[in-house]
């Protein structure tokens, strides 16, 4: 992964992440965290399916938002969902990635 990051949002990952520049190679720390990014993203990948139908139950609840904080309101209560209907611990991305501000 050492060099560029096509694909990824870039503006999420400068905090993380301050040489990521375009046409920039990271630095040893900024690999070690951006492999760390990775790793958890794969882990916390849901069935395409289940991430349809979990989303499609947290709109029936909370309805559809286009506000500041709403992404943190939609996160909890898919937490909710995937833990008290399928058994699932979930992490939002707030907690899988901390040094990352949401809104």
């Amino acid at each position: 992964m050492k060099g560029h990051l096509p694909g990824l949002c870039h503006e999420a990952l400068l905090p993380a992440c301050p040489g990521l520049v375009e046409g920039k190679s990271l630095s040893d720390e900024e690999e070690v965290v951006m492999a760390d990014m990775d790793d958890r993203t794969d882990s916390e990948q849901l069935p395409e399916w289940l991430e349809k139908e979990v989303d499609q139950k947290v709109k029936d609840e909370i309805g559809e938002g286009d506000y500041l904080g709403y992404c943190h309101i939609f996160w909890e209560a898919k937490k909710r969902i995937l833990h008290d209907a399928y058994g699932i611990d979930w992490k939002t991305p707030a907690e899988r990635y901390p040094g990352i501000i949401f809104d």
